[in-house]
């Protein structure tokens, strides 16, 4: 029968923890919204385009954020627009920035619809996507 001593238990605890290291290292992490404010009402601009300004908060994974995606669902299904960030977001860990979203006249009217929010990172990877609602008078 085979006993193993303490240094060897302590030996094979440090080899269990390291592969449990590397093994998650596989698994890059990716963009995280943190909160989004956004208004549940937007505003009509002079030309026609609706305006639905609020703040974004963020933190990033292992890389850089590069860009937001806003997806808006129409009658012809799914429409993803995306806006680049500026170096602020881009070389930040975390923070809060300013975010717009501009739909325009032919969007919904006086009637609540969905769109979602995701941050993209510079290896594509994308955030949970965040779910908000607005009326457009």
């Amino acid at each position: 029968m085979w006993f193993a001593s303490r240094s060897s238990m302590r030996f094979l605890s440090t080899v269990a923890l390291a592969l449990v290291f590397v093994a998650g290292c596989d698994n890059p992490l990716a963009p995280v919204v943190d909160d989004l404010a956004m208004p549940s009402v937007g505003h009509r601009g002079a030309d026609g385009v609706f305006n639905v300004q609020g703040l974004l908060s963020f933190h990033r994974g292992d890389l850089p954020i590069v860009k937001v995606r806003v997806t808006v669902q129409t009658q012809a299904g799914p429409q993803k627009i995306d806006f680049p960030v500026g170096d602020l977001v881009t070389r930040g860990t975390r923070g809060t920035f300013p975010f717009a979203v501009h739909f325009g006249a032919e969007s919904p009217r006086n009637a609540p619809f969905d769109y979602t929010v995701q941050l993209v990172d510079e290896a594509g990877r994308e955030s949970a996507a965040t779910s908000t609602t607005v009326t457009l008078p």
